[in-house]
């Protein structure tokens, strides 16, 4: 991947989350987990935290098991 992608991932997921296009968001996210480094570990947990609201938003309650992975990072 080319150096900053994830960073631009999660960019294009923000402005889908702040239009309230959730799964857009979601899958953008998921884009920018995929592509970030493991060693950026503060990118990665914002970027699960973020994953996780854009879920909480589309369904209306927590998942725990979203948040379990930002903390595992």
């Amino acid at each position: 991947p080319r150096a900053g992608e994830h960073g631009d991932a999660s960019n294009k997921g923000n402005k889908y989350f702040k239009a309230g296009k959730y799964e857009n968001a979601i899958q953008c996210y998921t884009e920018a987990i995929a592509l970030c480094p493991t060693e950026q570990k503060s990118d990665l947990s914002t970027f699960y935290q973020n994953r996780a609201a854009a879920y909480e938003q589309q369904v209306g309650t927590t998942s725990c098991k979203l948040c379990r992975s930002c903390c595992r990072v």
